[in-house]
């Protein structure tokens, strides 16, 4: 690949009504018959990732917002959250959250029997292959946790972020939308996983395209030379990046795409 454009999901280059642009099959090769590759980084799970974009074998995906990277279904790298920090943010979380707590792990995600309806069911819009588990140190010996995942019902994740301070010596903590707050390993973010895959494929800074809307993608952002904030992002997203594009429910992404790859898309 001579370029490499990576996008954010939720808020980017998904709508409202979390759908994808019906023009992006057609964007994604004609972006490829000029070597720029399509990538997606998200906060999502691979799994979930990967089953939406399985025509796809060679895409790169930064998932769990850079805890793993994927070539199509090969894990080029991952970062793991100590084991002994998982356990002490349980003891705490679980109940804290009325058990709403998803651990993301290599295999698949985790949730406690006794997590409620509403967070079990957020849960299934985000992730495939979700497992209940009684004792989460059970978990700890099968699987490398990679994200602890915090869903706040009322939707008011950055007014929550505060109690999470205590966490952040060991780890880094980033709200990832209204309703979730999220748990990777200290230094981890999309921004590393970009830096990491720069390497991995000799691309330079001006070579990398970034979309993105919400706290998680200001270190992609950052790491990206055309870095791009959706009109619907929030201010302090802006800031960050070198450039603003329409918003997601104004498909914002495919715009910018055929604008500045100066693409001939069929309707």
């Amino acid at each position: 690949m001579k370029k490499l454009v990576l996008c954010d999901m939720d808020g980017t280059l998904l709508d409202s009504k979390r759908q994808l642009p019906k023009e992006l099959d057609a964007v994604i090769k004609a972006l490829k018959e000029k070597n720029v590759s399509f990538g997606i980084a998200s906060g999502r799970q691979f799994y979930r990732l990967r089953k939406q974009f399985q025509d796809y074998d060679d895409m790169l995906i930064i998932a769990e917002n850079g805890a793993s990277v994927y070539c199509g279904d090969k894990n080029l790298f991952s970062y793991g959250l100590n084991e002994d920090y998982v356990l002490k943010v349980s003891v705490k979380l679980l109940p804290r959250f009325d058990y709403g707590i998803v651990y993301a792990g290599l295999k698949g995600s985790y949730v406690h029997k006794k997590i409620n309806e509403i967070a079990y069911d957020n849960t299934k819009m985000y992730c495939e292959n979700v497992f209940f588990f009684d004792d989460i140190k059970d978990v700890i010996k099968e699987d490398k946790i990679i994200k602890i995942a915090c869903f706040i019902e009322e939707g008011n994740a950055d007014e929550l972020i505060d109690e999470f301070k205590e966490f952040e010596k060991d780890a880094k903590v980033a709200v990832s939308a209204k309703q979730w707050i999220d748990i990777n390993a200290l230094g981890v973010s999309k921004g590393l996983a970009l830096k990491r895959i720069k390497e991995l494929y000799s691309l330079k800074d001006e070579d990398c395209y970034a979309f993105g809307d919400y706290d998680n993608d200001i270190e992609l952002l950052k790491e990206a030379y055309h870095s791009y904030a959706m009109a619907n992002a929030k201010d302090n997203i802006k800031k960050v990046a070198r450039y603003t594009c329409p918003s997601n429910d104004d498909n914002g992404v495919i715009k910018t795409l055929v604008s500045e790859f100066k693409l001939e898309i069929k309707d």
